[in-house]
């Protein structure tokens, strides 16, 4: 009996010893998934977008539903600060089989060029998927005095038309992202026009671009999906 006690005690010790340490573990998600990072930017990284169609804009019962339609978004350049980029939808999309294309081009290769400019992402130039509308500078900094909103489904819990706004944590596509900033614009909104709302952060860039009609509160926009 005594001997099974030691053998028992050498296993103990033997397990408390080679236990790994659990920081070594420790996954860095943004680059985990090789997506575009422009903290860590490297030709090649890949940002994959899933288009959705949207419904009840920035309401508690606002919702959203994929469409089948993927994005792919490649950092083809790199000179400093200054990014060139690739976009195209991907063969097999939803689009592609329907009578009636509803992505605009959705055959064509975009290029667009961007730079970060002090704190800031600026689309110098080119074309984009992701519904550029007028907004040209994303903040990757804001004053202490921004607001936070809350996530909803889709929109947030105050969609205001004037500053950028900060969000703690949204659940977007089955990803936790936290410290997300966002921004609205509008485009002749007290006519006929449309709203637009653009989530990002500093890695992962734009996280999140949608388009809604005001009247309905209806639209679509892009996700980023993290993840094969």
């Amino acid at each position: 009996m005594k001997y099974l006690i030691y053998l028992v005690l050498c296993l103990v010790a033997i397990a408390s010893c080679s236990s790994p340490d659990g920081s070594a573990f420790e996954i860095d998600l943004t680059t985990v998934y090789n997506q575009v990072n422009f903290e860590k930017p490297v030709v090649g990284q890949v940002s994959k977008y899933v288009l959705f169609r949207g419904f009840n804009f920035g309401d508690v019962s606002s919702s959203i539903d994929y469409t089948g339609d993927t994005l792919e978004v490649t950092l083809i350049a790199k000179s400093g600060k200054n990014y060139s980029f690739q976009e195209h939808i991907t063969i097999g999309s939803s689009v592609y089989n329907g009578a009636d294309p509803y992505i605009e081009g959705h055959d064509m290769l975009k290029t667009s060029e961007w730079q970060v400019v002090g704190d800031s992402l600026i689309l110098a130039g080119g074309s984009t998927f992701l519904l550029w509308p007028g907004r040209k500078s994303l903040p990757f900094v804001l004053s202490s005095g921004a607001a936070t909103h809350t996530m909803r489904e889709w929109g947030t819990s105050s969609n205001p038309f004037e500053a950028s706004f900060n969000i703690n944590d949204a659940m977007l596509n089955d990803f936790n992202f936290e410290d997300l900033i966002g921004g609205y614009d509008a485009l002749d909104i007290p006519v006929d026009g449309d709203g637009y709302e653009i989530l990002y952060n500093k890695p992962f860039g734009i996280i999140r671009s949608s388009r809604f009609e005001p009247e309905t509160l209806s639209g679509f926009g892009w996700d980023l999906k993290l993840g094969r």
